[in-house]
């Protein structure tokens, strides 16, 4: 199904029936393949969310639909879903982590650190921040503490953002 999306202040994001449109079209000559609709409740009172899970457990996917509803929102399209009500987004901001740093000398943890502190100060109110399994390339104790402190910056500026990550500790970080 497609739906045109509602803009409303008093939201973040509050999707029903949302998928990967990506997934769907790569797969529409399966006759078996069905795309998983998914839900997604952010409140005014809930800045984000963080997703962990196993491997290959759909929280990427999740994540690429979420940006793939607000942005065809912002396109003034229909969207992948039953019904979406969203904030007014101007800016997404993908940090979708993995490959290889784009120029050689530095490394793949050191670029991503980079990107996002080369863009943050750009984050404000009309930004949604989708983060996908970032800074793991580097050991996982700074890379939880680096993720953590990124996600309270986001949280105390209360930017609106999406984390999938691996790093189940983050939780015991971001409680402190």
């Amino acid at each position: 199904p497609f739906c045109f999306p509602s803009f409303d202040d008093s939201v973040r994001i509050c999707a029903h029936g949302i998928y990967d449109l990506s997934l769907a079209i790569h797969n529409i000559e399966q006759d078996d393949f069905y795309p998983t609709a998914n839900s997604v409740d952010l409140r005014s009172d809930t800045v984000g969310f963080i997703l962990t899970g196993a491997n290959q457990g759909g929280k990427t996917t999740y994540l690429r639909s979420i940006g793939i509803v607000v942005y065809l929102s912002m396109c003034g399209c229909p969207v992948p879903a039953e019904s979406i009500v969203l904030f007014p987004y101007h800016t997404i901001f993908t940090l979708f982590g993995g490959g290889e740093a784009l120029d050689n000398e530095a490394s793949r943890f050191e670029w991503e650190a980079k990107r996002y502190c080369l863009h943050r100060d750009s984050f404000n109110d009309y930004t949604l921040v989708l983060l996908n399994e970032y800074f793991t390339g580097t050991n996982r104790l700074e890379a939880v503490e680096i993720l953590g402190q990124c996600l309270h910056e986001l949280t105390d500026k209360k930017i609106t953002y999406g984390c999938v990550t691996h790093f189940q500790e983050i939780f015991e970080i971001l409680d402190d």
